[in-house]
């Protein structure tokens, strides 16, 4: 783990940036993951955005994904976050996501 974050540190701040696939340490690039999975462009053949883009990440594209999503759920409050979307999909709350569920779970 230490020689994968050195890496990391090594190459954060030189100049030009260092991205892509060659500077990745064949495996995730932990840089700025938020941004980068919310102006991904999904078209590309990867599966998921492990390489950090070859440009700088695209906070107004992030930004503006947030903006329009319909849900965002919470991984922190993951039992809340699914109270409520099942609440704005179907306008119920079901019984386990009251405050009165004694199992602790709301």
């Amino acid at each position: 783990l230490r020689i994968w974050l050195d890496h990391f540190i090594q190459i954060m701040d030189k100049e030009p940036r260092q991205f892509g696939p060659e500077n990745d340490f064949n495996c995730m690039d932990p840089r700025n993951m938020q941004t980068r999975y919310m102006s991904c462009d999904w078209t590309r053949s990867e599966a998921h955005p492990d390489h950090a883009h070859q440009d700088d990440d695209d906070i107004d594209e992030a930004i503006r994904n947030v903006r329009k999503a319909t849900f965002i759920g919470l991984t922190d409050f993951y039992h809340e976050s699914i109270c409520m979307l099942q609440f704005r999909s179907t306008k119920i709350l079901p019984l386990t996501c009251q405050c009165t569920d004694l199992g602790g779970n709301a």
